[in-house]
């Protein structure tokens, strides 16, 4: 019996090491293109809905204690880090999502 376990055991092995034989080598893939320079090109965070997300951005890294709740359009919501999401997006809406400590994690609409 042990002898049998032995045997199905090597042969475990072997077939393990043969499936990494058919890669591809590293050497058989076509070279990487020319390297192109994006240092001229500006960065520009996506925009989608329209709400003013793009006007709050400055509240990341805020705690949720330091905002004025008074200078933020009409609809907002603020989602914790553990907060059900709703499958139902408004594009209009500003949403401010906070991590586990309530520091604003990011500011987008929906």
């Amino acid at each position: 019996m042990m002898r049998l376990v032995l045997v199905l055991a090597g042969a475990a092995v072997l077939a393990g090491c043969s499936m990494f034989a058919n890669e591809t080598a590293s050497s058989d893939l076509p070279p990487l293109g020319a390297v192109q320079s994006v240092d001229a090109a500006p960065v520009r965070a996506p925009v989608t809905g329209t709400c003013p997300m793009t006007e709050f951005q400055h509240l990341v890294g805020l705690r949720l204690s330091e905002i004025d709740a008074r200078t933020l359009p009409d609809p907002y919501r603020v989602l914790t880090y553990d907060a059900p999401r709703t499958w139902r997006p408004q594009d209009d809406r500003l949403t401010i999502r906070l991590d586990e400590t309530e520091i604003v994690e990011s500011v987008t609409c929906g």
